[in-house]
């Protein structure tokens, strides 16, 4: 007679079992991933954020901010737009490429409503955002709706150009 010594007889799952059980981590291990991933991605353009925020508070003297946006025209600007010291409300234009700061008193130009009811005159339908950029060396508002976007100047809101469909 034969001695079993030294091994362990293991259970068996059934096939069933055991695909449930790699199916649900390979699942887990998906949904992990792409939130690492969405987290990753975004980080760079957080921390852009953060850098513009501090330079506009450094450079500008803005004491609070109002909004951040990024415009994307021939040239990659952050949009800063918030109050200074004597509470004037300013619009900070800081280039990524360059890093040239661009200041703009937002009374020195027309309204983000102004802006958009020219972009309605040239047929905007439902408006999706709005934001302060330069473009041609010049300060201008871009007004995005659906997939066009209507590029109005600052300071004489005047039309400049429509791109996209």
């Amino acid at each position: 007679m034969k001695k079993n010594r030294g091994k362990v007889r293991r259970k068996r799952y059934p096939l069933s079992s055991q695909l449930l059980w790699g199916t649900l981590l390979v699942a887990i291990t998906i949904v992990f991933s792409s939130l690492y991933l969405i987290m990753a991605s975004a980080d760079p353009f957080r921390q852009a954020k953060l850098q513009a925020e501090e330079v506009a508070q450094q450079t500008a003297g803005l004491r609070t901010i109002t909004s951040i946006d990024l415009y994307k025209g021939s040239e990659l600007y952050y949009s800063v737009i918030g109050r200074d010291q004597a509470n004037t409300v300013q619009l900070v234009l800081i280039s990524e490429k360059s890093h040239k700061i661009r200041m703009y008193p937002l009374s020195s130009g027309i309204s983000k409503d102004r802006a958009i009811e020219v972009a309605r005159q040239q047929g905007a339908k439902k408006i999706d955002h709005v934001i302060a950029g330069f473009e041609g060396e010049q300060p201008v508002w871009e007004v995005r709706s659906g997939t066009a976007y209507y590029v109005i100047h600052f300071k004489t809101g005047a039309f400049v150009h429509k791109e996209g469909i």
